[in-house]
């Protein structure tokens, strides 16, 4: 009898678990974000991998880079936070943590920058460089 109700109370917990995953999936953006000042502070806080693209309009390789960012940001969403920042605009945040050229994408896990890339990169590169990220940073999916 205690089994049976220990039971039901770890697959109701699990189903509560499933549906808020399931919410904040759906309340995410499916590409990635233009992030001013606090809308940058709160991606690279938070406990899942964040990735931002420190970019700037007259930037051919950002333009390049642009589209495959957007990819991955659909490809990972709920697993990976992505974000853009436009380096014009907010040169001092792109001092702060040391980006000298662009395109830069970054990787943020809780406030700290775990990795950084420098220039063009391709889709399958980016995607090894974050599933490598993951396994050792977020948290486990729950088996669907």
């Amino acid at each position: 009898m205690s089994e049976d109700w220990e039971l039901e109370r770890i697959k109701r917990r699990l189903l509560r678990r499933l549906i808020s995953e399931k919410r904040r999936a759906q309340e995410e953006p499916s590409g990635a974000v233009d992030l001013d000042p606090e809308g940058f502070r709160r991606f690279i806080s938070t406990e899942r991998l964040a990735l931002i693209d420190f970019w700037a309009e007259w930037c051919v390789p950002c333009r390049i880079v642009h589209p495959i960012v957007e990819a991955v940001a659909r490809k990972y969403a709920g697993r990976v936070l992505v974000g853009r920042l436009n380096v014009d605009r907010y040169p001092d945040l792109a001092a702060m943590y040391g980006v000298m050229g662009i395109p830069t994408l970054m990787f943020f896990h809780r406030g700290s920058p775990v990795h950084r890339i420098v220039g063009a990169v391709d889709r399958q590169y980016l995607e090894t460089v974050i599933e490598r990220l993951c396994e050792r940073l977020c948290p486990p999916a729950i088996a669907r």
